[in-house]
């Protein structure tokens, strides 16, 4: 049996690091003209090839002997992937605007990308679910988790977009809860993080790459309110919603 084409990836490119200003747009979710989601830092699931992952990673300013390559495996995929992994340095851009790592899976047979991830280890100062809503839309599904110590975990679905997106937040003031970039910043809690794929099927198939899936539930289960409901109360006026014990 022939052994798969796309194996390993190419050497990392002599590709300089994007500007601040870019790598702030990417950190905050930001779309471009010329790069929509599914697609970030020049990367679309779905679309892009092996070959085009190392100057991925090498406008993020990473390190080539931080890579790790590993199999994998899409969640509810037939058939196995490829993973590299690559932690942002602590002395890079993407760090100063939170960025912690970030994974790309790739189909080893025909070389193209199949998942981008990549989390945070806090929240960039523009990051907040208005900020978020902005960029990316409205979500078409939201689900809750307790995240222990009084937070909770938020998992937003965008399937149009081709991106889940987690957040945990500590309300500043209970019952309310905001979703602002302060709620997000608590040192007990995880940072956001992100998963971009090629939109179609289920995105909450990737729900296990950063939540608890069996602990989400409905929102009406934390704040008696519907999804809608929930979605229209974060982006009012007030931008809160009220939690129930």
């Amino acid at each position: 049996m022939p052994s798969p084409l796309f194996m390993s990836l190419p050497d990392l490119p002599l590709v300089p690091p994007l500007p601040d200003s870019a790598i702030r747009d990417l950190a905050i979710l930001q779309e471009s003209s010329e790069c929509g989601f599914p697609c970030w830092n020049g990367l679309t699931p779905g679309h892009s090839g092996t070959s085009e992952i190392p100057a991925f990673l090498a406008r993020l300013g990473i390190d080539p002997a931080s890579l790790q390559e590993t199999d994998g495996r899409l969640p509810q995929a037939p058939h196995p992937s490829r993973e590299v992994a690559a932690l942002i340095d602590y002395d890079s851009v993407a760090s100063d605007y939170g960025l912690s790592d970030v994974s790309v899976f790739w189909d080893p047979t025909d070389g193209k990308v199949e998942a981008i991830f990549f989390d945070y280890d806090k929240p960039p100062s523009a990051f907040n679910v208005r900020s978020l809503f902005t960029n990316m839309g409205r979500p078409e599904e939201v689900l809750m988790q307790r995240a222990g110590q009084g937070g909770y975990r938020l998992v937003f679905a965008f399937p149009q977009k081709g991106a889940l997106v987690m957040v945990s937040a500590m309300p500043r003031e209970w019952p309310q809860l905001c979703l602002t970039n302060d709620e997000f910043s608590d040192p007990i809690l995880a940072g956001p993080a992100v998963v971009l794929f090629e939109p179609a099927g289920d995105p909450l198939r990737f729900a296990e790459w950063i939540a608890i899936p069996e602990e989400l539930a409905d929102t009406s289960v934390f704040a008696g309110l519907s999804q809608q409901e929930f979605v229209d109360a974060l982006s009012s006026s007030n931008g809160c919603v009220t939690l129930i014990s």
